[in-house]
């Protein structure tokens, strides 16, 4: 069995033509390996074609990726020129 861990992910609040829309946060249950390649992705740069890299992009979209949705974000692991990317910024907290 896989030890998880919670992440808690952030959205603040943004104003669009419709009214400004309330920040909102979710907590999702990550494997702590998952959580660490995340972090990896924040540390080191890994090109679109490191196998590594496609690794962790594929277990992203078929999990997480499909739960971001109820924050409204966009993908959080992306690929951009040439690199893939985890791109939200993290911090820890040690409250749980």
């Amino acid at each position: 069995m896989q030890t998880k861990i919670p992440v808690v992910i952030y959205r603040q609040s943004f104003a669009t033509a419709l009214g400004k829309i309330k920040d909102r946060a979710e907590t999702f249950m990550l494997t702590l390996e998952f959580a660490h390649k995340l972090q990896l992705l924040t540390k080191q740069q890994f090109s679109t074609d490191n196998d590594y890299a496609k690794k962790i992009e594929d277990t992203y979209k078929k999990g997480l990726h499909k739960e971001i949705g109820l924050l409204g974000l966009r993908s959080l692991v992306r690929q951009e020129a040439g690199i893939v990317k985890f791109v939200l910024p993290y911090t820890r907290c040690s409250s749980f």
